[in-house]
């Protein structure tokens, strides 16, 4: 059974290479997804949200919080999307534990050899996901790796007509992403990195909870963070952790991390709760469903192993069905590569 699935998954891999390979080359692309001097492709500028309807709502955010955060409240350091003219991308990498290649054989082993304990390094399988998703639709990708994958993302962007849009990045703040996506995507121009609020908020919890000696302290410490990241003033955070009493303190390294892990996002830290007045995203919570969906309930639970060839087939054709593509898979060999309701 497993062959089989593995077999069907690299037909669809094949497939969507293909694919990808004749949607870059119809339109001047390399084939590492970057404009060649053939598509006379020029960076676009970033479609903002109107400038009127914007100051409106932060205007009327200022009216609904007290008086002195309303005197420090602007807009942010992220600019703020036009969402018709925009798709929001998540990107996230989903570890699996992988099999061993060989199990050992009980001959292996001499019984009369005294044991050795020796700690042996996690060995996962990793799956990156890619959920796509405008006003139109929304569509998903799986493959083993970032690199592999952008490949994908680009062409099936280009095949979508949506070259020319704001593509709006929601992410966890890992710096390796971040610096590959900045190196292979920095022929567009209107792109933006939006800090997933749900993973900053994870991140303050886990620094805190080892940088500080009592849960209560940490919670009061906690909040303040979390209320002045909210509306994307990063630096009363700053302050927050450069004045925590010396004697809530165990581990200090542990707060430097949490203070570099807010400067090195700066940028992409927004004004959280403007965006949600406008109805925009701050969050992968969607590209996090995905994860589940496609990989995370079938092969992380019950304590089951996978081959990295076996994990990245199941998640293939579990993308398949979820982007509605199977029964034209089946029935025509054919996939479309467009977003689906």
């Amino acid at each position: 059974m497993s062959s089989g699935v593995e077999q069907e998954a690299s037909s669809i891999t094949q497939k969507q290479k293909k694919l990808t390979s004749q949607i870059l080359e119809a339109s001047s692309f390399s084939q590492d997804a970057r404009p060649s001097e053939q598509a006379n492709y020029k960076k676009k500028e970033f479609q903002s949200l109107e400038t009127k309807h914007l100051n409106a709502n932060l205007e009327t955010l200022k009216a609904e919080v007290d008086k002195d955060l309303a005197e420090l409240l602007t807009v942010g350091n992220v600019d703020f999307e036009d969402k018709s003219k925009s798709v929001n991308i998540s990107i996230d990498d989903v570890l699996t534990k992988r099999q061993e290649a060989e199990r050992k054989k009980k001959s292996d082993t001499t019984p009369d050899a005294p044991k050795k304990i020796e700690k042996k390094k996690r060995k996962s399988v990793y799956n990156t996901i890619v959920h796509i998703e405008n006003q139109k639709g929304q569509y998903t990708l799986t493959g083993l790796g970032v690199n592999t994958i952008i490949n994908l993302l680009v062409a099936f962007l280009i095949h979508n007509g949506l070259l020319e849009q704001n593509w709006i990045f929601f992410l966890d703040g890992q710096r390796s992403l971040y610096t590959t996506l900045l190196e292979r995507l920095s022929w567009h121009g209107n792109i933006t990195f939006i800090l997933d609020w749900y993973h900053l908020k994870k991140k303050c919890e886990m620094q805190l909870s080892l940088g500080l000696n009592d849960r209560k302290k940490r919670n009061k410490i906690l909040g303040k963070i979390l209320y002045y990241s909210w509306y994307g003033l990063s630096e009363k955070v700053y302050e927050v952790i450069d004045n925590i009493p010396e004697e809530y303190i165990k581990n200090q390294k542990a707060l430097d991390k949490l203070k570099g892990y807010y400067e090195r996002n700066y940028y992409y830290i927004p004004n959280y709760a403007l965006r949600k007045k406008l109805g925009l995203r701050n969050s992968s919570n969607r590209g996090e469903k995905e994860n589940d969906l496609i990989i995370a309930n079938r092969q992380k639970h019950n304590g089951m192993a996978w081959s990295k060839i076996g994990s990245s087939s199941l998640g293939t054709l579990t993308a398949l069905r979820q982007n509605k593509e199977m029964d034209n898979w089946l029935k025509k060999g054919l996939i479309e590569f467009k977003m689906a309701s």
